[in-house]
């Protein structure tokens, strides 16, 4: 067996398993501490966030109970935060929060949501249908 087939060998299952050893301490200390924390208002629950390993780690460990999900970022991919983001429903606003992202997690019910997002002065609205699965919006703001 080559170096590189005996480094190969060990390495592999050793990738593999990290993700169970994670799992199995996300009881106690998870490990993105504080960050990307769920978050409620107006009885509707958000995760705001993203910056850093952790948090982005925190993120996809509970997307699959937010049906939309929100990217913020320049044309060229780079995320940005965005100065506010609104979401409202029928008329009534559902959600208003500051210096959101570069990701937002938002549990919606099933319908058609108003998005407005502003970030440097510049603000962009949509509809947003949020269904039965889950979702991504992605916010592309041009440099100013």
């Amino acid at each position: 067996m080559t170096t590189v087939s005996r480094f190969a060998a060990v390495l592999v299952p050793a990738l593999l398993a990290a993700p169970l050893a994670w799992s199995q301490g996300a009881g106690q200390d998870a490990p993105w501490g504080d960050s990307a924390q769920i978050q409620h208002q107006h009885g509707v629950d958000y995760v705001n966030g993203g910056v850093g390993l952790n948090a982005r780690a925190r993120i996809a460990h509970v997307r699959e109970d937010f049906p939309l999900k929100m990217v913020f970022s320049t044309p060229s991919g780079n995320y940005l935060v965005a100065d506010h983001v609104s979401i409202r429903h029928e008329g009534e606003q559902v959600l208003a929060i500051d210096d959101v992202g570069p990701m937002l997690l938002v549990k919606l019910e099933p319908g058609t949501y108003r998005v407005r997002a502003t970030y440097e002065g510049r603000t962009q609205e949509r509809d947003v249908r949020v269904g039965a699965q889950p979702r991504t919006v992605y916010w592309r703001f041009p440099s100013a």
